[in-house]
């Protein structure tokens, strides 16, 4: 359990250590996700009801005392009603029970490549000013053009208080929820990210043609898929050191995903086991159980040039939730390199998933 904030320099300097000391973290209020990375940056996304189209709300801050909150509001307009406009700004209503309350118009705009996407972000005042306009609100009516959705607000306010919590900001005046008089000074700074050092340029090159074993299609057979197994001609393989070859078997192929599983095996195609992957807490692989093997990867790439394996899992085919990872292929293992997820659908554009761990690549 977190200490309750010091007053004192000696205390606050202990506080600031276990908060620095924190993993990442996800947890579901309502309709709501807060989720924070390894070094503390937290974000909050809360979407609306499955079938009233793509539109989501997104508050992300950084640790530390200076950081302040970005508000993001998204719009999908539906297929066909792009010239239906104008969707230069959203008009929001607040919702209690029976009672509505507009709130001041905020400017929008359409993505440069996109126009059915339109988003708006709200400079820190003003994201303020919303944030507590709807904190005590049923929902949030989001209207755009002729277009409109509502975002269920239950679990918005306990999500920022989660976030508060988890970055030191409880009862001081940096707080989204629960403001207090404790000193900003208490709040501790962002941790330092964990450097991840590549393979050397020119290790790592594509085998055009990898050695095929019985025992190498025998290792992941109890959690595969027959004939996406007998698929050798998606087979994938890059030589990653001296008699060493990473090879991503077909495990798993459905609309949306395809799952591969990933051995070294010699060069002759002898297994010499499973991949590590390593994974961050509270990161849900999409459209998996817990008897998939901990070395598969979904929708991935392996790229030699800059030894990043990427994977990009859905969990609808749409892609408005599920999670994006990518890992360094270090010269002996693969380390961590970031990890982007939501678990609830609809959850919003990739792009804008709550982050669960970043690394830098040096």
């Amino acid at each position: 359990m977190r200490l309750p904030l010091a007053l004192f320099a000696s205390a606050a300097l202990s506080l600031a250590a276990a908060h620095a000391a924190q993993p990442e973290a996800t947890k579901v209020f309502g309709n709501w996700t807060a989720s924070c990375n390894n070094l503390g940056a937290c974000v909050v996304i809360g979407a609306a009801a499955d079938g009233e189209g793509l539109v989501y709300l997104r508050l992300a801050r950084e640790a530390g005392a200076r950081a302040a909150p970005v508000l993001k509001l998204v719009f999908g307009v539906p297929d066909g009603a792009e010239k239906k406009g104008p969707f230069d700004q959203f008009r929001l209503t607040a919702l209690t029970g029976k009672d509505k309350a507009a709130l001041a118009p905020v400017p929008a705009k359409a993505a440069a490549d996109d126009a059915s996407y339109i988003s708006a972000t709200l400079v820190p005042g003003a994201a303020m000013a919303l944030i507590g306009a709807i904190r005590n609100a049923d929902h949030l009516e989001a209207a755009i053009g002729p277009e409109k959705s509502t975002i269920d607000l239950k679990g918005f306010s306990a999500a920022l208080r989660f976030i508060d919590d988890r970055q030191g900001r409880v009862g001081g005046p940096t707080a989204l929820i629960a403001k207090g008089m404790t000193p900003p000074g208490n709040i501790p700074p962002p941790a330092p990210a964990p450097i991840v050092t590549p393979a050397p340029a020119g290790s790592v090159e594509e085998v055009t043609k990898p050695a095929i074993t019985p025992a190498l299609l025998a290792a992941p057979a109890a959690d595969c898929d027959a004939d996406t197994l007998a698929a050798h001609e998606d087979l994938k393989a890059w030589s990653v050191a001296p008699d060493r070859v990473l090879v991503s078997v077909p495990c798993q192929s459905g609309a949306y995903n395809f799952t591969g599983v990933l051995y070294f095996t010699n060069a002759k195609g002898e297994p010499l086991g499973p991949v590590s992957l390593p994974r961050p807490a509270g990161q849900d692989l999409a459209g998996q159980d817990a008897d998939t093997p901990k070395n598969a990867v979904v929708n991935s790439d392996f790229d030699p040039k800059t030894m990043v394996l990427s994977e990009f899992a859905k969990g609808r085919g749409i892609g408005d939730c599920g999670s994006v990872t990518q890992w360094v292929w270090t010269g002996k293992d693969f380390a961590l390199l970031s990890a982007d997820a939501i678990d609830a659908c609809p959850g919003g554009f990739s792009q804008d998933w709550p982050n669960l761990y970043t690394a830098v690549k040096r």
